[in-house]
């Protein structure tokens, strides 16, 4: 009854660790795709991280980011190997939906983006959290658009600690816990304005930046993280911050301005919000409360 006449507490689950345990497999996939131009040079790289399925509307994403590669790659000192796309997610050969829309993805980046964007595809081991061997090839760091199917979990934290931005493009759901994620490891998020992301991003780009699920607008986004010039216009350096999820945050050294300053209170809302420490606050408040008697 107390619920139902609004007197009741939400304590937000926290649903997410930014602590990072890597393998070497794994570590290679910082090494030879994530950070080419060395660990304190990291390339421009935006992540999707969702199951492949049509729902989740993953086309968005690559065809906002094969916008943005078209708008700047005539600068003169533009490097494709400075920007990637990570599409990781759940995919499972038994399941049709994954293989057919895997097939589709590969089709929308070569027809769409064939003079721009080149790509590769990378599957992990289901079982031991390893990458495969086959990693190792040498053309892998040289796509713009990787594919990684059954991506693991040390391997997302890894894709969340170096994105410089992440984009969350299904639309309508129910909460999404994908933003959060990104939020906790400092990545600026890029998200559709309903369902979800309302709640756990907000309004305003503040915390994040929530968009029509239109291209040019998602497009606008990553122009507004990256600049309207690319890796070689970004010359700020962020301030050092000693909470460990602002300073992940402040690692972002090309985005603009306003993308660390984007990413740094995402930083802040996913540890004051989401966190263990935040759940547990509300948690004893309310247990407190209750004990008093109060309502």
């Amino acid at each position: 009854p107390q619920l139902l006449a609004g007197k009741g507490e939400i304590a937000k689950d926290a649903v997410c660790d930014n602590h990072l345990t890597t393998t070497l497999t794994e570590q290679q996939l910082v090494n030879k795709y994530l950070t080419q131009g060395g660990p304190t040079n990291p390339k421009f790289c935006a992540v999707s991280l969702n199951r492949y399925e049509q729902k989740k509307n993953i086309p968005l994403a690559i065809k906002a980011f094969g916008a943005y590669i078209r708008d700047v790659r005539s600068n003169p000192t533009f490097n494709a190997n400075d920007y990637s796309l990570i599409i990781a997610g759940g995919y499972d050969p038994r399941l049709p939906e994954n293989v057919i829309h895997y097939t589709e993805l590969l089709k929308l980046v070569k027809s769409d983006f064939g003079d721009a964007l080149r790509c590769a595809t990378v599957m992990t081991k289901s079982a031991g959290g390893d990458l495969p061997s086959e990693y190792d090839d040498d053309d892998v760091d040289k796509v713009e658009v990787l594919f990684l199917r059954s991506c693991t979990t040390n391997a997302k934290k890894l894709l969340l600690t170096y994105a410089s931005a992440v984009m969350y493009t299904p639309s309508g759901e129910h909460f999404g816990i994908v933003p959060v994620e990104a939020m906790a490891f400092g990545a600026p998020v890029i998200a559709i304005a309903n369902g979800g992301p309302l709640e756990s991003v907000g309004m305003g780009d503040i915390n994040g930046l929530l968009r029509t699920g239109e291209v040019p607008e998602f497009k606008k986004a990553l122009t507004l993280l990256w600049g309207k010039e690319g890796l070689s216009g970004n010359t700020t350096t962020p301030t050092t911050k000693k909470d460990s999820t602002t300073a992940a945050a402040a690692s972002r050294i090309h985005l603009t301005s306003k993308g660390q300053e984007v990413a740094t209170r995402g930083a802040s809302r996913a540890s004051e919000t989401f966190s263990l420490n935040a759940f547990s606050t509300k948690m004893g408040d309310a247990l407190d409360h209750l004990c008093d008697g109060k309502e």
